[in-house]
This record gives C-alpha cells, sequence and structure tokens, in this order.
C-alpha cells in the first residue's frame, strides 16, 4: 500500500503533482484545524461533478479525482470555502450530498434560509454548534411528508438580526413525522422560535418536539396558517419544552385565527400534546397563552411565571374568534389575568386554570367549602358562564358537602329530588356608572334562577350576592352565569371581604 500523503490544506492536496498521488490526510480544508480535514483517495478513472466537500478535481485539471473517505454524516466544514463570507453556500452544498449534515462546536453564519426535506442537521450540543442568522431569510425549515427529517442538539440565534425583521428561527413547512430534539432559539424578539405554518393546502401532522427553549423570542411557539392557504389544521403534534424572556407584548404560545378574502378562517391545533414551561421576564402587554383559532381534543400543560411578581401581562387570552373546546390538562401560572372575548366558543374542556391569588382552588377551614378567587375580563352584553366545564374546575365536591349530592366540575348535579339554596357572590372592579350586573344560577333546561342585579350608581368596584332556593328534580344540572350590560368590559376580581366567584349549593330538605 502506498504511503499516506500529509499535507496542511486542500489547497496543498490540489496542487500534488501527478506522480505523487495516493492516499492523503489533509489537517484543514482552508487552515489547520478548522474541522474541514480528512482522509482522501485518489481515483485516477473519476471524472465525477465535484461538490465542495467529498469529491475534488486536482489543480490542473483533467481525468481523476481526489474522493473523500467519509459514510452517512458528513460534516459542515468540509464545505466551507475560505472566501464564501458565511456558513450558508457550505451548508447547501452538504445537504445535497448528504443525508445527514452534523453542525460541529462553534458558530456558523447563516445568510440564506435551508429547507430540510428527508434530511437532519445534528449538532453537538444546545449552546456549543451555533447557527447565527444573518438577514431576514435566514433560518431552518423542515419541509414536506419525508420520514426522518429533523433537527437535533443546537441553537439558531438571531443576535446579528434587528429588533424588527420578524424573522423565524424553526420553521414547520407542511412538515409531517419530523423530529426536533434539544434544540433552542433565541435573540429573535420581533420574530418567532418554532413557527408551525401551513402553506397552501398542506398541513403539519405528527411532529414530535422535544425539550426545545425559545428565549428573547416575539413568540415562542406560534401555529398560524399563510394567507392564501386552504389548510386549517395542525394534527397530532408533540411539544416539549421551554420559553423565557418574552419581550414587551410577546406571547409564549399562539394559535392563531386567519381572515382571508373577507371569510375567517382558523388554525386549528388538534390531538396535540403540548408541555410548555414560559417563565422569567414577562414584560407589560405579554401573553403567556394567546388562543385566536381553534385548539380541540388537545392535551395543554403550561406553566407560567412572571418575573418580580408582575401583574401587568394576560396569562391566558381566548381571542373572539377562539374555539377551545374538549380540551384536557392545566394551565398555571404565577399572577397575571384572563382576558375572555364575548365572542369566544368554551365548552366542555378538562383544563384546570390556576394562577397566583388571580385563581385559585382552596378549602375554608370552617364548614369545608371551596371557592374560587379569579380575575378575567367580562365583555359587556355577554353570559360568562363561571364554571369547569365551560373553562375552569371550582368544584370537586359540593360545598358544603350533602350526601348523596355530586359536584361534576364546576356544574352541580342532583342526585335526589330535594329543596335546595344556592348562594353566590362577586366581586366586579372597573364598573362604570349606570352598568346593570346580573348574577344567575343556570338550569340544564334553560330556566335562569335571578341571584342578584344590581346596577351601579357609581364608578368602581361593585358587590353583588345573593341567595336563591327552589326545589330540583333528580339529575338536575346548574351553573353560575354574569352578565354585565351597558358601557365598557369590566373585571372580575378578588377583594376585600367578597370572594369573587364564590358559590355554594346546599340541600335544605325535601
Amino acid at each position: 500500500m502506498a504511503d499516506m500523503i500529509v499535507v496542511d490544506t486542500l489547497a496543498d492536496l490540489l496542487a500534488i503533482p501527478a506522480g505523487w498521488r495516493g492516499p492523503a490526510q489533509i489537517l484543514g480544508r482552508n487552515v489547520v484545524n478548522d474541522g474541514g480535514g480528512g482522509v482522501f483517495q485518489w481515483d485516477a478513472a473519476s471524472t465525477a461533478t465535484p461538490d465542495r466537500g467529498t469529491v475534488f478535481q486536482p489543480t490542473a485539471g483533467g481525468t481523476g479525482r481526489w474522493i473523500r473517505i467519509w459514510s452517512a454524516i458528513a460534516d459542515l466544514p468540509w464545505f466551507i470555502r475560505a472566501a464564501d463570507g458565511s456558513a450558508s453556500p457550505g451548508l447547501a452544498a452538504a445537504l445535497e450530498v448528504a443525508d445527514v449534515v452534523r453542525i460541529p462546536v462553534g458558530s456558523w453564519s447563516l445568510a440564506d434560509m435551508h429547507v430540510l426535506e428527508g434530511k437532519r442537521l445534528i449538532g453537538d450540543g444546545m449552546g456549543l454548534s451555533v447557527l447565527t442568522l444573518a438577514n431576514t431569510a435566514a433560518g431552518v425549515t423542515l419541509s414536506g411528508q419525508v420520514d426522518g427529517t429533523g433537527i437535533s442538539g443546537l441553537t439558531i440565534d438571531g443576535g446579528q438580526l434587528t429588533d424588527t425583521t420578524g424573522a423565524s428561527g424553526l420553521v414547520f413547512r407542511n412538515a409531517r413525522h419530523s423530529r426536533v430534539e434539544n434544540v433552542e432559539t433565541r435573540a429573535l424578539p420581533a420574530g418567532t422560535g418554532f413557527d408551525f405554518v401551513n402553506v397552501d393546502g398542506g398541513f403539519n401532522e405528527s411532529n414530535i418536539l422535544i425539550g426545545i427553549r425559545a428565549t428573547d423570542c416575539g413568540w415562542g411557539l406560534r401555529f398560524r396558517r399563510a394567507a392564501g392557504s386552504t389548510a386549517d389544521s395542525f394534527y397530532y403534534n408533540t411539544i416539549i419544552g421551554t420559553v423565557s424572556r418574552m419581550p414587551e407584548g410577546g406571547t409564549g404560545l399562539a394559535v392563531e385565527s386567519v381572515t382571508d378574502g373577507g371569510t375567517t378562517r382558523f388554525s386549528v391545533l388538534s390531538g396535540a400534546f403540548v408541555r410548555l414551561n414560559i417563565y422569567g421576564n414577562v414584560a407589560a402587554g405579554s401573553r403567556i397563552v394567546d388562543i385566536g383559532g381553534r385548539v380541540t381534543s388537545s392535551a395543554l400543560f403550561v406553566t407560567g411565571e412572571a418575573a418580580g411578581g408582575s401583574t401587568a401581562h394576560t396569562t391566558l387570552r381566548l381571542g373572539p374568534t377562539a374555539w377551545f373546546r374538549e380540551n384536557t390538562g392545566q394551565i398555571t401560572y404565577v399572577n397575571g389575568s384572563f382576558d375572555i372575548d364575548a365572542g369566544a366558543t368554551i365548552a366542555n374542556n378538562k383544563i384546570l386554570l390556576q394562577a397566583g391569588e388571580d385563581i385559585r382552588v382552596f378549602e375554608i377551614a370552617t364548614g369545608g367549602a371551596e371557592r374560587l378567587s379569579a380575575a378575567f375580563t367580562l365583555s359587556t352584553g355577554s353570559w360568562i358562564a363561571l364554571d369547569t366545564a365551560s373553562w375552569t374546575r371550582i368544584y370537586d365536591r359540593p360545598s358544603p358537602w350533602t350526601s348523596g349530592e355530586q359536584m361534576n366540575g364546576g356544574r352541580f348535579v342532583t342526585v335526589v329530588t330535594a329543596r335546595y339554596q344556592i348562594a353566590a357572590a362577586l366581586l366586579l372592579s372597573g364598573v362604570s356608572a349606570g352598568q346593570t350586573v346580573e348574577l344567575q344560577a343556570v338550569l340544564d333546561d334553560g330556566t335562569r334562577l335571578m341571584i342578584d342585579t344590581r346596577t351601579a350608581g357609581a364608578a368602581g368596584d361593585l358587590a353583588i350576592g345573593g341567595i336563591v332556593a327552589t326545589t330540583l328534580a333528580a339529575g338536575v344540572t346548574a351553573t353560575l352565569e354574569v352578565r354585565v350590560t351597558g358601557g365598557s368590559s369590566v373585571q372580575i376580581v378578588p377583594g376585600s371581604g367578597v370572594q369573587a366567584s364564590t358559590w355554594s349549593v346546599t340541600s335544605i330538605g325535601t
């Protein structure tokens, strides 16, 4: 076997005279130890097209090629020329040659968007292997219906972008069965960390994201439909990760509605499993969860935390076109408030919402009663049901306990025919003079039992509450609803002496 030739760089290899050609090792592509080195074999008969990384033609030209010895995984530095100015041309070339491209430790600048379809990028670790975005077109897109598409073990950094570019770090465009593990997106204050977007008639389905992290991004995780697209659905995606340090006005998890050609079309997050931690430095105006489109039959487990006890952000927003149905899970957070629009459709969820002093379930020592302290926006003129089956758990059992009765979520369901006493109290903040507040118990046949009605004589807080007694047959369901008419929206909040959304149902005999 011929002796191994060892040279410093690729240029040295390509300059070797014809008579000396044989097995060779280069110590670097452009300079020694730049990561682009490797072992090559001379193939005197080859006329293969040079590809920047694994096949090279000698400087003198003619037949014969230097062929890199490699298997399955190509390293990015093999393909980067000194004059490239960024890693983008090299990465594009590597993806043409290999199905799996390794991004080694270091910072690699991307000046163009790169699309992975049936391809994989693997790094040496989050925060170690870094792709730095250089313009609004930069980033990585997972696309198409080819199994095996994925990315792992690296960071996508928008540090070179201005606050107004709106670029996305990792885009899922009509992606199916892709896998993302231990990937961070960061420094995209006007952009999106992980951006799911349906394009044309395609949709995103059955993608798995595990151990993801979005830091300093305007949107941490975003589901949307591109203008002109006819596909509305995101099916069976699994997402586990963290969003931190959202900028002012930022959103941790967003499911957006889209208006196209005068017709409102909804993004649909269906059958998803989402476990997301959203915490740290949540600025004023931020939204931890923002639902503007459809979320159905999904399991959402979201933990949000605001820095310094701030309440200036919105923990959960359900917009006017939100369709929030049949979901399970838990949304837990510190401080913040709910913003639920009158146009939102909310039904049959098994979601537990908990937030600091704003909303919680607990027991009173005397009598064992349970109560809910809630803070959320009540749009004028709309009824809002204060019961678990709609959007939050108020009771796990009757309060106080009555033998033979049961509480199904926040709805009281009678087991025996009896006379019942329904008591409730609310404190509303920001009521305008002249606004009328109605508090009613609503039976499943549509019957409304007025508990109290008040018209505010002056602007400020308004306490409302009372007791109504009635005979109910076995199997009747009772819920609690409140409506404000006239003037602007108000908030239901905890207050001194009166707890918001406190109610109980007590059997008082036959």
